[in-house]
């Protein structure tokens, strides 16, 4: 490439780089509208959500449609809870419109075995100062069979849609969906801290308390979906000094599942930039694809038996 060789050359050369970001920006903008017109089009709740979210449109699918599957329902209402906390931060309100329908209490009411509902469910009773409705939801948390956040669901529907594009852009476009309603993050990590609390120091001296900690233990170690309910199965049981045997999951089987997560998820690892590659690409849609349909920890081990 010759450089210029004077202020009108070089202006002149900005102007071709700037005209050829913007078709290349608008290209890609047209290319996620397109799949999130394919998505919007579909029939099913979780195809339309993931539309809707990639469209960057404010409205969502019907509340009807919604609450025809759980998974849809349950991802819209922490969708709404991360706009809420990203408003607020800005001291602004969010749409009660679009977001008052979607509720904890709908959530558990539609997964009535999903502890991660009734997590939410019981910390909503809290933070408004209820006893009643707390005491009723930690009842039902800790009977829970199952501990669901239903990630990367959304992102799986867009690579479903959209087998027309390259591995790269279908990449973007799901990690892009996925990452869009991050209030799940935030509702693990808040729900994790709030167990952690009421499951250490003096609340332990509760016998009580101290029996359904455990209980929740067990339960975390056999029903969680993700890696990090494992790991709070045992800080869980070695704070109430539940016996390791008495859970499904071990300190080496956790290591063992994030290292191979650490080493089969080159793109979504540390080290991004050692990693790229088509094949690598191909290598994590697959993972993503695995982890939406069977959960995270299941999937890493039906991979590492493999």
């Amino acid at each position: 490439m010759q450089l210029p060789s004077s202020v009108g050359e070089l202006k002149a050369l900005i102007q071709r780089l700037s005209q050829s970001e913007e078709a290349a920006l608008a290209q890609a903008q047209q290319m996620q509208q397109r799949v999130a017109a394919r998505l919007r089009a579909r029939p099913t709740a979780l195809e339309q959500l993931a539309g809707q979210v990639l469209a960057s449109d404010p409205v969502p699918p019907s509340e009807a449609l919604l609450r025809s599957d759980p998974r849809a329902y349950a991802l819209r209402y922490l969708h709404c809870q991360d706009e809420s906390s990203r408003l607020a931060n800005f001291k602004r309100a969010a749409d009660p419109a679009h977001c008052s329908p979607y509720t904890a209490q709908g959530w558990a009411a539609l997964e009535p075995d999903n502890g991660r509902a009734w997590l939410a469910v019981w910390r909503a009773a809290r933070e408004r100062q209820d006893d009643a409705a707390a005491t009723a939801a930690w009842s039902r948390l800790t009977l829970a069979s199952r501990f669901e956040m239903h990630t990367g669901l959304m992102g799986l529907q867009v690579q479903q849609m959209a087998g027309d594009l390259n591995e790269f852009e279908r990449f973007g476009l799901a990690v892009q969906v996925d990452a869009l309603p991050s209030g799940s993050a935030m509702e693990q990590m808040l729900g994790d801290k709030a167990l952690r609390d009421a499951c250490s120091g003096k609340a332990l001296e509760d016998g009580q308390r101290r029996e359904e900690c455990r209980r929740l233990a067990r339960n975390l170690s056999r029903g969680g979906a993700n890696l990090s309910d494992k790991h709070m199965a045992l800080k869980l049981a070695a704070s109430t000094g539940l016996a390791a045997e008495d859970l499904a999951v071990t300190d080496v089987d956790l290591k063992a599942a994030q290292r191979w997560r650490d080493g089969h998820l080159p793109l979504l690892g540390k080290d991004i930039m050692q990693s790229f590659s088509c094949n690598s690409l191909r290598q994590d849609l697959t993972r993503m694809a695995e982890r939406a349909e069977q959960g995270e920890w299941a999937a890493i081990r039906n991979a590492m038996r493999r």
